[in-house]
């Protein structure tokens, strides 16, 4: 490819010179119009998936640079965006390696423009003012009109992680690219797919999805933590993260990613293995969980109870679970008195509820189930009974 025609397709902004040579290259070679078409629509998504999990542009420059900023000389806007970007830049980079790549490129060209400022006081004969006086990475985060050259740095940061999010799919042909993606913000999300699997997405969780009703396998990406209810279809379900691959039929698990990976299973069977295929899986059954460390080449197995397992998630999920149980529960998660009938008692209760969904919905729905009736009595207590 000409190296006019890339430079093109690395602005955000097409001349109409610019478009002169496009619509000459497409001329030239008529692939290339599908191409450029697949390039924008990777671009767009990078960016989608850049501005939910990564820090803003100028607050990466003041991460990047904090130890040569003087915190007195910081606005109050500054020092608010700096602090929230040392929150979250962790979790960025955990979910975007190349976060990190270009926060070091960041302070190589910081210290390039020490270097030239100072040279240019040397050759003028004037002292250099100190770092800390001068402030120019405070005036390239807050100011058009100073510091230039670190305001487009920041720019180009933001692009080149943009574009090293879509280099596996753009160099790799064999990778396609999702056919849907979701993210959750600040609550639980729930995701149903076209198979009828359901996921439930934990806040800044996000999951890309690469099948659709023709494809021969299931297969999701999972950033963060989700519970997924899986349809039982000949078609394996697999759900990818950054260092493990689960493998399922039709099951009922979770998954989380906060370091490394781990799956707790509910019900059926599932397989995990490393990414990379380098090490050996291990198949879980209900009530185990499987822990993958970064760098582990072999999961863990655990055992795990099922309220400790999910009080991330948000969920109440019983499997087999006798009433009495269910209902004690329930009490203790919405502070409510709540009893069965003793005829009740033992009766088993498997189902997913979502908490949100509150205590009066979530009751009316296992009544409903069992064929019995919620009560409730004058001092303000529930009573589920035939």
């Amino acid at each position: 490819m000409p190296y006019e025609l890339e430079h093109i397709l690395l602005h955000d902004e097409w001349t109409e010179a610019d478009r002169t040579v496009l619509r000459q290259a497409f001329e030239a070679d008529p692939a290339l119009e599908a191409a450029l078409r697949r390039w924008e629509e990777l671009r767009a998504g990078a960016a989608s998936r850049w501005e939910s999990d990564v820090p803003s542009r100028a607050a990466l420059v003041l991460l990047a640079c904090q130890d040569r900023l003087d915190p007195a000389a910081m606005s109050e806007n500054e020092r608010s965006l700096l602090q929230e970007a040392s929150a979250r830049v962790d979790q960025a980079i955990r979910r975007h390696p190349a976060v990190e790549d270009v926060l070091g490129r960041i302070r190589t060209e910081a210290d390039a423009f020490d270097r030239e400022w100072a040279r240019a006081f040397d050759r003028s004969g004037i002292a250099s003012p100190a770092k800390t006086a001068r402030g120019p990475l405070r005036k390239a985060v807050g100011s058009p009109s100073r510091g230039l050259r670190l305001a487009r740095l920041s720019l180009a940061a933001a692009a080149t992680i943009a574009l090293l999010f879509v280099g596996r799919i753009w160099l790799n042909p064999a990778v396609p690219a999702p056919v849907m993606s979701f993210s959750a913000q600040t609550g639980m999300q729930v995701v149903s797919l076209e198979d009828g699997s359901r996921v439930l997405l934990a806040p800044q969780a996000s999951l890309d999805v690469y099948f659709d009703e023709s494809s021969t396998e299931r297969r999701v990406r999972l950033h963060g933590d989700g519970f997924f209810e899986i349809t039982s279809q000949a078609r394996p379900f697999r759900v990818e993260t950054d260092n493990a691959l689960t493998t399922v039929l039709g099951t009922t698990f979770g998954v989380r990613t906060q370091e490394g990976t781990e799956v707790l299973l509910v019900s059926g069977r599932v397989s995990m293995a490393p990414t990379n295929e380098a090490g050996q899986g291990i198949t879980l059954s209900p009530g185990q969980r499987g822990l993958l460390a970064p760098g582990d080449a072999t999961p863990r197995v655990q055992e795990f109870t099922m309220p400790e397992g999910f009080e991330w998630s948000g969920l109440l999920i019983f499997r087999s679970t006798p009433m009495q149980t269910v209902v004690e529960r329930l009490s203790d998660a919405f502070d409510l008195s709540i009893s069965v009938s003793d005829d009740l008692k033992e009766t088993p209760l498997t189902g997913t509820f979502e908490s949100e969904r509150g205590s009066t919905t979530i009751l009316s729905i296992i009544a409903s189930a069992l064929g019995a009736t919620v009560t409730e009595r004058a001092n303000g207590s529930l009573h589920v009974h035939r």
